[in-house]
């Protein structure tokens, strides 16, 4: 692969996992608050130097994040890992 040797790659990558916060929120049955937790603090366990936890938004918007204030209380924060809980607003 000749084309690879001539490819520009960033000498950084930031990695940031937003399952928890993207993937969940479109899953048809609620997860538990316990089950987030527990996601996403393996993931942190694994050292996942950025993670986007949840979001604030109204849960008749999005109803998996009826929880995010429980959530964001009842994560084990390490200190290699970036917590990021996004505030989204809607209007009418």
């Amino acid at each position: 692969m000749p084309w690879l040797a001539k490819t520009a790659f960033p000498k950084k990558v930031k990695l940031v996992e937003v399952g928890p916060r993207d993937g969940l929120q479109y899953e048809s049955m609620l997860v538990s608050t316990e089950v987030k937790v527990d996601l996403i603090n393996k993931l942190a366990r694994a050292k996942m130097p950025v993670i986007e936890c949840t979001s604030f938004m109204p849960p008749n918007v999005v109803p998996q994040f009826a929880d995010s204030m429980l959530i964001s209380e009842a994560l084990l924060r390490k200190p290699t890992t970036k917590y990021i809980v996004p505030f989204h607003c809607t209007t009418p």
